[in-house]
C-alpha cells in the first residue's frame, strides 16, 4: 500500500514537472534556432559587459576626483587590478545584473522568470547528494594539482596576499563565496543554459556550451591548467542542471568549491 501510495506521489511530481515546462515553452516566442542564439549571444554581453562598464565608470570618476589629474594611466591601471576593487565590483554589479537579466529573461511574471531560471526547492537528500560530489571534485582537483605540480595564477597569489585583513577576507566571503556563485550560476545556468536548452541544441548543446563559455570569461586566470579546472567545474554545475532541473544545486556546488578554496588559501600558502 505504501509502495503504491509512493508510486502516486512520484509520477503527480513528474506531471507537475511536466506541466510546468509545457506552460513555460507556452510563453516563450519560438525562434529558429540561429536567431534565437543570437539574441542570446547579444543578452549575455549585456549581461556580462554592462555592469563592469558601468561601475568601472563610477570608480573612474571617484579615482579622478581623489587622485586629480596628477594619477599616472599605470597607477589607476593597477589601483582597478587590486584585490579589493575588483572585489568591491563583484560586490556591486549584482545591482546591475539581476535587473537585466530579468529584462533578458522573456517571459513576463516574477513567478515565470523564477521558473525559467528553473530555481525550485531543495530536497534535502539530494542537496547533500550534490554536495558531497563537489566536495569530492574539489578534493580530486587539488590533489590532482598537487601531485602534478600544476602552476598558480598570479590572481590567486595576489587574493592570499590580500587575505591578511579582516576586512578583506569579509569581503571576500560575501563576494566570491556567496554572491559570485549565485550571479553566475542564474546566468550560466539558470538563463543561458535554459535559452539554449528550448534550441534544436537540447541539452547537451547547453552542457557544452555553458561551460566553455563560463571558462572564457574567468580572463583573470593565466594557466591552462586552471582554464582546466574551470571547464571541469563548469561541467560538474552543467550536469547537475541537466540532472536536477534545478539551478539551486548548482548554487550549493559553486558556493561549496569556492568555500573551500578561499578557505584553503587561508590555511596553506601557495608558496609551500
Amino acid at each position: 500500500m505504501q509502495d503504491e501510495i509512493f508510486k502516486a506521489t512520484t509520477t503527480q511530481k513528474k506531471q507537475l514537472i511536466t506541466r510546468k515546462k509545457d506552460s513555460l515553452q507556452d510563453q516563450v516566442k519560438p525562434d529558429s534556432t540561429g536567431l534565437s542564439l543570437l539574441k542570446t549571444s547579444g543578452w549575455l554581453l549585456v549581461l556580462l559587459l554592462i555592469p563592469q562598464l558601468f561601475i568601472g565608470l563610477f570608480l573612474g570618476i571617484y579615482y579622478g576626483v581623489v587622485n586629480g589629474s596628477g594619477g599616472a594611466q599605470d597607477n589607476m591601471d593597477m589601483w582597478f587590478n587590486s584585490i579589493p576593487i575588483l572585489l568591491i565590483i563583484s560586490l556591486l554589479s549584482p545591482m546591475i545584473t539581476l535587473p537585466l537579466l530579468s529584462w533578458a529573461t522573456p517571459v513576463k511574471t516574477i513567478r515565470d522568470k523564477i521558473n525559467f531560471w528553473a530555481l525550485t526547492d531543495l530536497n534535502k537528500k539530494l542537496l547533500l547528494k550534490w554536495l558531497v560530489v563537489g566536495i569530492v571534485f574539489w578534493l580530486v582537483v587539488t590533489a590532482i594539482s598537487e601531485l602534478f605540480s600544476f602552476p598558480v595564477d598570479g590572481f590567486m597569489v595576489e587574493l592570499e596576499t590580500a587575505l591578511t585583513s579582516s576586512s578583506i577576507i569579509a569581503l571576500t566571503v560575501v563576494t566570491i563565496c556567496l554572491l559570485v556563485p549565485i550571479i553566475e550560476e542564474l546566468i550560466f545556468r539558470g538563463w543561458l543554459f535554459t535559452r539554449i536548452a528550448t534550441t534544436k541544441l537540447g541539452n547537451i548543446g547547453a552542457v557544452t556550451i555553458t561551460s566553455l563559455i563560463f571558462t572564457v570569461i574567468h580572463s583573470q586566470y593565466q594557466h591552462l591548467t586552471t582554464f582546466a579546472v574551470i571547464f571541469s567545474l563548469g561541467l560538474l554545475l552543467a550536469i547537475a542542471r541537466h540532472k536536477t532541473n534545478n539551478t539551486s544545486y548548482c548554487i550549493a556546488i559553486h558556493i561549496i568549491f569556492n568555500s573551500l578554496s578561499i578557505l584553503s588559501l587561508l590555511t596553506f600558502s601557495t608558496a609551500s
